[in-house]
């Protein structure tokens, strides 16, 4: 499987899916973070809950980073007529 696809419908279709998944993410993290400052008892309680909060912040910057990977190419096949 290609990280980049070929086409670019694909490619296009792609770069939209991963904007609407980076923007839930971004609002998870956010909510993440609420949740870190305002309960660190319960968290300090159960310490796989921090695996999770680890978790939801490290697939928010692959996504983050797939997606800008993602638009880079987009504008430069655009750009070139490809």
């Amino acid at each position: 499987m290609r990280l980049v696809p070929k086409r670019s419908w694909q490619l296009k279709n792609l770069k939209l899916s991963f904007l609407f998944l980076t923007i839930g993410m971004v609002i998870a993290s956010a909510y993440t973070a609420y949740c870190v400052f305002t309960k660190e008892e319960v968290l300090q309680a159960n310490p796989k809950l921090w695996g999770v909060v680890i978790g939801v912040y490290a697939f928010t910057a692959l996504s983050a980073t797939y997606y800008f990977v993602l638009n880079a190419t987009y504008r430069r096949r655009k750009r070139t007529d490809w």
